[in-house]
């Protein structure tokens, strides 16, 4: 190699390093390295921000930014799709920091994690639950605040997830034949998720369970009532204005 390329190699090795350290900053205490970690969260880049916070939290677990640098080291794992560290950090930060800044927002997020762990309605629904239990607890204790519509939401979404499970288990009952099977859960959906879209549903469903046993005007009638419904999503309404004129036929 020549020594003009030399150098050139050597200058840029130089600029790299320089470009490197400019990024680093001074790190020799816990505010400039907090605010290191910190950049790169700000710039979406979650993964060396989780490392950057772990290792901020190793070196000054007692500093006036321990409950950022752990609220935000929980945010990189929910935000890269590792639930599960989420979930563990963020129920280390609510044990630990019971008086951050950050406290509602840690609520969410860790009931955010338990749904997003389980989004499939057809597999088990425990860590919905869980949310559920989170949100409740939330809202028991954050009655107002600009986080407590969004906890409403989220709990709302939550329900519907377990409400969607119930009418797939009675829906699957009602094609076994089993109708007395079908009507305990879809009682038990009507009485723990009320208004949701599968409760809705629901209705429907009994008016055609009720059809099959042999109980046609009792199945118009409730069809009648979910067509006067003022409530109704539209579609369902219409759904069970097609179904009556099938009852009305005597075909399913």
């Amino acid at each position: 190699m020549g020594k003009f390329s030399l150098s050139i190699l050597l200058i840029a090795l130089a600029l790299i390093s320089c470009a490197k350290k400019a990024e680093r900053g001074d790190l020799s205490g816990p505010t400039s390295y907090y605010e290191y970690a910190r950049r790169f969260y700000d710039r979406g880049k979650y993964e060396k921000a989780k490392e950057a916070f772990e290792a901020f939290l190793f070196r000054y677990p007692t500093s006036i930014y321990a409950d950022d640098a752990q609220f935000y080291l929980a945010e990189c794992h929910l935000l890269t799709g590792d639930y599960d560290g989420a979930i563990s950090e963020f129920r280390f930060f609510l044990k630990s920091f019971p008086g951050s800044e950050y406290r509602r927002r840690a609520y969410l997020d860790l009931a955010r994690a338990y749904l997003m762990k389980s989004r499939d309605p057809e597999l088990d629904q425990s860590d919905t639950q869980k949310a559920i239990n989170i949100l409740r607890d939330f809202l028991s204790r954050y009655q107002s605040g600009e986080e407590t519509e969004e906890a409403r939401d989220l709990l709302r979404r939550a329900k519907e997830r377990l409400a969607a499970k119930t009418l797939r288990a009675a829906k699957l009952y009602e094609v076994l034949g089993k109708y007395s099977s079908a009507r305990i859960y879809l009682d038990y959906l009507f009485a723990n998720y009320p208004g949701t879209k599968s409760a809705e549903e629901g209705k429907l469903l009994l008016a055609r369970v009720k059809f099959l046993e042999g109980k046609r005007d009792s199945a118009i009638a409730l069809l009648d009532s979910i067509i006067g419904d003022p409530d109704i999503s539209p579609d369902i309404a219409e759904r069970a204005v097609s179904m009556k004129k099938k009852f009305l036929k005597g075909s399913r």
